[in-house]
């Protein structure tokens, strides 16, 4: 059995990425899973991508013993214009589950910052902006980096912010596992990338949306959740004033994401017992 999972699968909307190129990649890997008959399943993924390119993808969700999951509504939407069912299974990473955070002593309250590159109005004067305010306020920001892509340079978060990282002499994670452990210290969370907003609903932690794109979009709706701006429209006076409504209402956003993740987690539990009892059923 072949699972392919853990993000994006397919994309066309982000510079410095040839679809072409990944395209390929996946008809390589996946025609070699088909020429050992092995089942493949696609595993709570995201497919993103403009109309001309919709038809491309078809070889790879075609034959049998496939079974796919997505992670957002638009993806399924996606493959359902071409004629391809799946189901919704929500991002695998909203499954982790944290160790219980050991007593630790605080200087300075710590919060994560995680930005993507390439969608914030004005990036690096608004990011610089808001580790200003928030050094001024009495925060230890840290730059939680969580894409160290080797060959797209464009989206290695370790790369991006490092003369900030730098001028301001900030702690930044140096890979996945600091990332990953870092969580349990923090206080609050201003976040860019899904997936630091999907590990702040994990650890409860209070955080500050700046959306990019549609899967951020969703996951913030998903929530009902208001504390979240357009990254392409960014104001650096309504997030400090948003911001510091957040503080105030700390414990009641930290209790309504630890309740909400609970939900979250019973649903997933539920929605993968009746994936596997299907696939089951379909074996005998």
């Amino acid at each position: 059995m072949i699972i392919i999972g853990g993000g994006g699968l397919l994309y066309d909307n982000e510079e410095g990425q040839d679809f072409n190129k990944l395209l390929r990649q996946w008809k390589f890997r996946v025609g070699l899973a088909k020429f050992f008959h092995k089942p493949i399943i696609y595993w709570s993924l995201g497919i993103h991508l403009k109309e001309e390119n919709k038809r491309k993808i078809l070889p790879l969700f075609t034959g049998e013993n496939i079974f796919i999951s997505l992670r957002d509504a638009e993806s399924k939407k996606t493959l359902e214009s071409i004629g391809i069912k799946s189901i919704l299974l929500p991002d695998p990473v909203l499954s982790y589950d944290p160790e219980i955070p050991k007593l630790l002593i605080k200087q300075r309250p710590k919060i994560g910052l995680s930005f993507r590159s390439g969608f914030l109005q004005d990036e690096l004067e608004n990011i610089e902006k808001i580790i200003a305010f928030l050094m001024a306020h009495g925060y230890e920001p840290i730059l939680l980096n969580h894409s160290f892509h080797k060959d797209n340079l464009s989206t290695n978060d370790n790369i991006f912010l490092s003369n900030l990282e730098e001028k301001y002499q900030l702690r930044s994670t140096k890979n996945i596992k600091e990332t990953l452990e870092i969580y349990k210290e923090l206080e609050f969370v201003v976040g860019m990338r899904l997936h630091s907003l999907i590990l702040s609903l994990v650890h409860a932690i209070p955080f500050f949306a700046i959306s990019y794109g549609k899967k951020t979009d969703e996951f913030v709706r998903s929530l009902n959740y208001e504390y979240s701006l357009a990254a392409r429209m960014f104001d650096i006076e309504i997030f400090k004033k948003q911001f510091m409504k957040l503080e105030e209402e700390k414990n009641e956003q930290k209790f309504a994401l630890s309740a909400k993740n609970d939900i979250l987690k019973r649903e997933i539990y539920f929605t993968t017992n009746n994936f596997f009892n299907g696939l089951e059923s379909i074996k005998r």
